[in-house]
């Protein structure tokens, strides 16, 4: 792991397996995101054009997948409606995150609404528009992106299951 310091458009050539988005407000109207998210859904490099990475050798194109922590499960809704417009699908709905803050803030635009920082987790996978080639009743290779979403579902689920076992003992 190493930290890349610019926008992710500066750096957009270096191709990352997983991106993690902590609270960005895809659907704000302050920010725009759309070409970020644009340049996410394109194609990486393959290993000849003098990539490093190991998750790249397989020489198959892939796009990182994404996990995107909210602050609340609307927010996570929109924002999945708001993803699926490029492309982006979660297979679970939004989920707890067990470590997020206990410190609970009051919303800027809405008195009475509180909310923790971050406490909402969705993993999501770019599916192309193209159909893919079926070899063998397979879709084709496992690819680094498959290899980087079950890392990202290990990571959550380890996150999880200590939490969801603390709470079943009360």
């Amino acid at each position: 792991m190493r930290f890349l310091q610019g926008t992710y458009m500066q750096r957009a050539e270096e191709a990352p397996d997983v991106c993690f988005a902590f609270n960005p407000g895809f659907t704000c109207p302050d920010y725009d995101w759309s070409e970020t998210v644009k340049t996410l859904t394109r194609s990486k490099r393959s290993p000849g054009s003098g990539s490093s990475s190991g998750a790249r050798r397989s020489g198959v194109p892939v796009q990182p997948c994404m996990l995107v922590a909210t602050n609340t499960s609307m927010e996570a809704q929109m924002e999945a409606e708001w993803l699926q417009e490029y492309g982006w699908h979660s297979e679970d709905s939004a989920l707890p995150n067990p470590y997020t803050s206990l410190k609970l803030l009051q919303s800027g635009t809405l008195a009475n609404d509180l909310y923790r920082k971050n406490a909402w987790l969705v993993v999501y996978e770019h599916r192309p528009t193209q159909p893919r080639l079926v070899r063998g009743g397979r879709s084709g290779k496992r690819s680094a992106k498959a290899a980087a979403k079950r890392a990202a579902k290990a990571l959550y689920s380890a996150m999880v299951a200590p939490v969801a076992r603390l709470l079943r003992k009360r």
